[in-house]
């Protein structure tokens, strides 16, 4: 949602330098925060769209340093693009992305909630409707989670349809019932025993969570689809 827009990076007790080829450190491990006081670790698996920002007025680079992807010795930097007066913050700012202004009336495909960010279905909820409002339209996809069984993601699928109908995609309930079809694929008795229980076929997964080409390729046309469906977008000829 910070990359997005709808929430906001703050940064807080730095002087951005007055010289381009100068970095300063705004955050590290644990230390960094966004609008809603939850810490944040962007930049771990690539800038995602927040690399390039505005910092107090100032356009720059947002980047890291860190031995790995879930290491403990992430440390943040901004540096700024060209020469200009040195800047002093001392009360917190927003890391605005400039993709969150460039892309922000585009058609937006939600797809959260897999790793966790949020308390409750009603904390959900209220993330994807702060990413919706931020977006300023009404073309909007929500995208379901693809793990768990039926059973375990009845309550959340139910929600998800009251609030947002076809404008949601259960990709579970999907995939787990025709995703093999649309792949052209037999399913082993694994398969079988999974779809059985509404859960995404391992024929279809890259590991116990991700998925593999055939999955995402499924994903991608059905989003076509309904896009096309709502009118959002024209079938291309």
């Amino acid at each position: 949602a910070c990359r997005q827009g709808a929430r906001r990076i703050m940064i807080n007790n730095i002087t951005i330098p007055a010289s381009s080829t100068e970095k300063v450190q705004i955050g590290s491990y644990g230390k960094l925060y966004d609008d809603l006081g939850n810490v944040v670790y962007p930049l771990r698996q690539g800038d995602g769209g927040i690399g390039t920002c505005i910092l107090a007025g100032v356009e720059g680079k947002f980047s890291c340093t860190q031995t790995s992807s879930t290491s403990t010795d992430i440390i943040y930097f901004f540096k700024r693009n060209a020469d200009g007066e040195k800047v002093i913050i001392n009360r917190p700012t927003p890391l605005i992305g400039t993709w969150s202004i460039e892309r922000k009336n585009d058609i937006q495909v939600i797809f959260i909630g897999q790793n966790g960010g949020y308390t409750n279905i009603d904390d959900l909820v209220r993330q994807q409707r702060l990413m919706i409002e931020h977006s300023n339209n009404d073309k909007y996809i929500i995208l379901g989670l693809t793990s768990g069984s039926a059973t375990e993601r009845a309550e959340l699928e139910q929600r998800m349809i009251r609030e947002y109908g076809r404008r949601y995609i259960n990709l579970r309930e999907y995939i787990s019932t025709y995703g093999m079809e649309d792949a052209e694929l037999e399913p082993t008795e694994t398969d079988l025993a999974e779809m059985a229980e509404g859960k995404v076929p391992t024929s279809l997964r890259f590991d116990t969570v991700h998925g593999n080409h055939y999955f995402y390729e499924i994903i991608g046309k059905l989003t076509y689809s309904r896009l096309i469906e709502l009118g959002d977008v024209e079938e291309a000829k």
